[in-house]
């Protein structure tokens, strides 16, 4: 087994399209936006949700529970640019539908894993100023639909 670091593995790509979010493909990916290199190293938060449905009766001392519905809201930091910003600050356009895609083992070939989001885009929104930091901003996604967390690239 190989274990692997987030830094340099971990790639975010924005789809305009995806025909099948279980196995997108390398030309899908390749057609998208590599949006990773504006992400900062501490800037993927999948903020995966999962709520808990109480099955215990009036009878029972012991909160017993199983599992009901789970969502994924998806926030990228990403750095600002003083140049051309076109996978950053200026490719965020909130209402824009796409599909969030992160390879998580650094490659977009066959075979390799990844996460598909089909999302719609919210606003970037600043990020407070602070010393010694550049500057940067921070966007939600909206999963439109069940996303694919175990896809693999085709």
């Amino acid at each position: 087994m190989t274990r692997k670091v987030y830094e340099g593995n971990y790639l975010v790509y924005w789809l305009t399209s995806c025909a099948n979010i279980a196995a997108p493909t390398t030309a899908e990916i390749a057609a998208g936006k590599l949006m990773g290199t504006f992400v900062t190293k501490d800037g993927v938060a999948l903020n995966i949700t999962e709520n808990a449905v109480d099955t215990a009766s009036i009878n029972d001392t012991f909160d017993a529970q199983i599992g009901g519905s789970w969502g994924v809201k998806p926030e990228l930091t990403l750095m600002r640019d003083s140049g051309t910003e076109t996978n950053g600050w200026d490719l965020v356009v909130k209402g824009t539908n796409g599909f969030l895609l992160i390879a998580q083992f650094g490659a977009v070939t066959a075979g390799q894993k990844a996460i598909v989001c089909p999302a719609e885009m919210g606003v970037g929104k600043p990020v407070n100023s602070a010393a010694n930091t550049v500057q940067k901003f921070t966007v939600n996604f909206f999963v439109t639909s069940t996303p694919n967390m175990k896809a693999v690239i085709a």
